[in-house]
């Protein structure tokens, strides 16, 4: 078997409209979006739910989120 890697890297932003921001205040961590109204997805072929992922200061970090 022999793999080819097809693209670079997929990254991933979390973003949120002006409105809702204005309504329910901006986040200033990660940590702070267990406050907020999230868009979860689920992972292919398993139908769990993905955990959100960050880098801080090198390092990666793991969140749980709520929301639909």
């Amino acid at each position: 078997m022999v793999a080819f890697k097809l693209g670079g890297e997929v990254r991933q932003f979390a973003v949120a409209s002006p409105d809702y921001l204005a309504r329910h205040g901006q986040p200033s961590s990660p940590a702070d979006l267990h406050a907020h109204r999230c868009i979860n997805w689920r992972k292919p072929g398993s139908g769990k739910l993905y955990n959100w992922e960050f880098q801080i200061d090198g390092r990666w970090v793991s969140i749980v989120v709520d929301g639909r």
